[in-house]
């Protein structure tokens, strides 16, 4: 069954137009009636459908290819147009836009046309992005459905146009298509552009195009409830010259954005203020993957040029990385304080002098060159930590660091009196601990930990260490459910042979003062003066040294003194006695009792008085 009469198919007319003429032509109502009438549905012919749009030509006698081309076909949530993709908001539904000189054109080459039925709709008017007849250089007129009945049925809503208004050329502004609805027009006509937008669908094309412009035209805080078709226009004219050229020029746009921000650029303001309405577009009004690509070229800027604060979230999601601190974001990132940072910034040359007449956030720096700086300090380890660690006290770390198995960071570079210990120097003494040790799951006969076995070979802690990490052991094991000290495990008669020296030389104080019966008040002093000869020695077990009298300076000294004591047994007198017999004889000490806290004679001396003596004892008995 075909209709008679039939009108038509103009190039490039949508299918619902199409199908509202041809109902006007054969005298019936409206389009929706007429598909009615073959069983037909209309909203398919509004979605596209391929069924209903060839049965369509079938009964108007007309080709349906050029129909199927020109049909906006629903898939899924989008629409297919020419092989572009399209959204609902990128479509004028569904009242009509027209060129009102196209119309008039139509009109005037109507020959034999029935009334209505000359002017058709093009397909290009409905899609939403598209304000300009490109060619008649003229705005295009939106024409608004007054009357349900009237949707998608172009002869009845221009019928009520041209009842309120003189159509023609009276009504046409003219305006020059813009660079960016030609591009949208050669993409629908199969053309390329060979720009940056031509990666992405036709709607996120001329979209990015817009809130780019949006925010290029209006500023930051436009009220879209307010622009007109002429104010988007423009907004796509001025937006597709940043798009088109691609992500570098995308960058540039957003650091003119940044750097003319009022509120000041090293403030914590955010991405939201700087870059306005086109930044809150992307965020908060479409989740829409396909424009992930901007959203990258943002996240991209901001990762770069921008000192973001820790917890900054971009689109959802944490800044990936981080090329540019500020002392302000550094302080909240470390917890390190303004002063100190500032002076481990400085002197590590990654801020100039005259920071300090800035605020933290305006005194920035290379987050990368610093990187390794900031995370040294950040994770450092404290004496106490170190000593935690270890299971020691924290008196017994500075042996070990002065032993220089572990390296205090340098003060300078820590800006802190406090010694500083790198986390990965730390790990590395254990390791260094652990090298070529036996992993246990108990603990062997014999073995003991670090701690123990110090204590039962009568050693330092730091000399087991160094036979550790010198690897001077036969056998180490390692438990690895134990930390610190008390996972390392050593043979203690090992250590105890390995840190064992050869027996001194020489007497201690003490055991002068048990061979002479001096005191050792007087032995220091005796030392001190250089009669008792005396040197420093390591001793055999222990870590420190020991003061040693030599035997032979001993017994020079004994030879040459006696204190009184020894004097009153040669004279074979009471202590008293020999010392009135010594002073009625004029024999005083050699060495003051003032000066060496005992007195001490000549042997020589006593000794020839003793014989004098005698000799008188003698000599009286005779």
């Amino acid at each position: 069954m075909r209709l008679h009469p039939t009108v038509p198919y103009m190039p490039g007319e949508m299918p619902t137009s199409f199908a509202s003429r041809l109902a006007r032509c054969n005298n019936i109502t409206s389009a929706r009636e007429l598909l009615s009438d073959f069983g037909l549905s209309f909203g398919k012919l509004v979605d596209g459908d391929h069924d209903t749009i060839t049965y369509l030509a079938e009964v108007a006698g007309t080709d349906p290819v050029p129909l199927l081309r020109e049909s906006c076909r629903r898939v899924g949530n989008d629409f297919l147009l020419r092989s572009q993709i399209l959204t609902r908001a990128s479509l004028v539904r569904p009242s009509f836009r027209i060129c009102p000189l196209c119309v008039a054109e139509d009109q005037q080459s109507a020959g034999g046309a029935p009334e209505g039925t000359a002017a058709y709709c093009r397909t290009v008017w409905s899609i939403q992005h598209l304000r300009t007849c490109a060619h008649h250089d003229v705005a295009l007129v939106d024409l608004p459905t007054l009357w349900r009945e009237a949707a998608h049925d172009f002869p009845l809503v221009l019928d009520g146009w041209s009842a309120r208004s003189d159509a023609g050329v009276r009504d046409a502004f003219r305006r020059p298509a813009s660079q960016f609805e030609r591009y949208l027009i050669r993409r629908l006509e199969g053309g390329a552009a060979q720009c940056w937008l031509d990666g992405l669908p036709f709607y996120a094309a001329a979209r990015i195009s817009e809130m780019l412009g949006l925010v290029a035209t209006q500023g930051r805080r436009p009220v879209s409830k307010s622009l007109t078709s002429d104010d988007w226009a423009e907004a796509g004219r001025q937006g597709f010259l940043v798009a088109s050229a691609g992500p570098e020029r995308i960058e540039k746009f957003l650091h003119d954005l940044w750097t003319d921000y009022p509120g000041g650029r090293s403030t914590p303001a955010g991405p939201k203020a700087w870059f306005g309405r086109f930044y809150q577009w992307l965020e908060y009004e479409t989740k829409d993957p396909v424009y992930d690509p901007v959203r990258d070229i943002i996240v991209r800027y901001v990762a770069d040029r921008i000192p973001f604060h820790e917890n900054e979230r971009l689109f959802g999601k944490p800044v990936p990385y981080r090329k540019v601190h500020s002392v302000g974001t550094a302080i909240h990132q470390t917890g390190i304080s303004e002063k100190r940072l500032r002076k481990v910034l400085l002197q590590a040359g990654h801020i100039n002098p005259g920071h300090e007449r800035r605020v933290a956030h305006q005194v920035t720096f290379d987050a990368t060159a610093a990187a390794a700086l900031l995370d040294r300090l950040t994770t450092a380890l404290t004496t106490a930590d170190v000593a935690a660690a270890l299971g020691i006290t924290w008196d017994q770390v500075k042996p070990i660091v002065d032993a220089g198995f572990l390296r205090a960071i340098d003060k300078r570079e820590s800006a802190t009196v406090a010694s500083l210990f790198s986390s990965e120097d730390f790990a590395a003494f254990m390791s260094a601990l652990r090298d070529g040790a036996v992993s246990l799951t108990s603990i062997p006969d014999g073995a003991f930990d670090l701690g123990a076995a110090c204590r039962r070979a009568q050693c330092t802690l730091v000399n087991v260490v160094g036979l550790v990490i010198r690897r001077e052991l036969n056998w180490v094991g390692w438990l690895p459910e134990a930390s610190g000290f008390r996972s390392i495990l050593v043979d203690a008669a090992e250590i105890r042979s390995r840190v064992r020296r050869e027996q001194l030389e020489g007497y201690t104080r003490r055991q002068v003062e048990h061979i002479t019966g001096i005191p050792t008040a007087s032995i220091n002093a005796l030392i001190k003066g250089g009669f008792l000869p005396a040197t420093r020695e390591r001793h055999p077990i222990a870590y420190h040294k020991v003061l040693l009298v030599s035997k032979e300076g001993l017994d020079r000294f004994r030879a040459q003194y006696v204190k009184l004591s020894e004097a009153a047994g040669i004279l074979e007198l009471s202590i008293p006695a020999a010392r009135r017999a010594l002073d009625v004889a004029g024999i005083g000490p050699s060495l003051a009792k003032a000066d060496f806290r005992t007195a001490f004679y000549l042997r020589g001396d006593i000794e020839t008085f003793a014989v004098r003596q005698c000799q008188d004892w003698d000599a009286a008995a005779r």
